[in-house]
């Protein structure tokens, strides 16, 4: 069996489909509520890497790899997030080595900082203009959410990886988590 991956190594790709969706709309045309989805398409490219970002104009363009069965292990691929946080006191910030090291983590080459008040912290972080876009630069839901994280210990996870309004997020309070 054969499927595609990347020169990098990654096996996910950004694409495009075309699909239809029942929407509930209002008395003035406005968008209410997402309803059935039905005529689903093939995905179509340009595809990009998720992971480096190549293009692939089409599917076929990816390459091939022999899927034969168990494989030596390999190295994990690097997790990217669509945003990362460091949590901080109110009143302090963040140093050019936790910025560099958040946009280690990060997928793409730009970001955008944002900062989400809490009840006694503040988390301070970048966040992709993929996903900024994906957001519609509009981060009140995004944000509340990373604020009820921060604001109670029961809702963080080990791992400190989150997904909030579809988006990848990590949220810790030192690089070593």
């Amino acid at each position: 069996m054969k499927y595609k991956q990347c020169k990098c190594g990654c096996n996910t790709f950004w694409g495009h489909n075309v699909y239809h969706l029942d929407v509930k709309v209002g008395e003035y045309k406005q968008w209410l509520a997402d309803g059935e989805v039905y005529d689903n398409l093939e995905p179509y490219g340009p595809f990009s890497c998720d992971q480096c970002g190549a293009e692939y104009d089409e599917w076929e363009d990816i390459p091939d790899v022999l899927d034969d069965g168990p494989q030596v292990a390999r190295e994990p691929k690097k997790i990217r997030y669509d945003a990362v946080f460091l949590e901080r006191e109110l009143e302090q910030g963040v140093n050019a080595g936790d910025i560099a090291w958040m946009a280690s983590l990060l997928e793409g080459d730009y970001y955008f900082p944002i900062e989400v008040q809490a009840e006694n912290s503040a988390a301070i972080g970048f966040i992709t203009v993929r996903a900024a876009n994906d957001l519609n630069y509009d981060y009140e839901t995004f944000s509340a959410d990373v604020s009820e994280i921060l604001n109670d210990m029961e809702k963080e996870n080990e791992a400190h990886d989150y997904k909030i309004c579809g988006q990848l997020v990590k949220i810790t309070r030192n690089h070593e988590d």
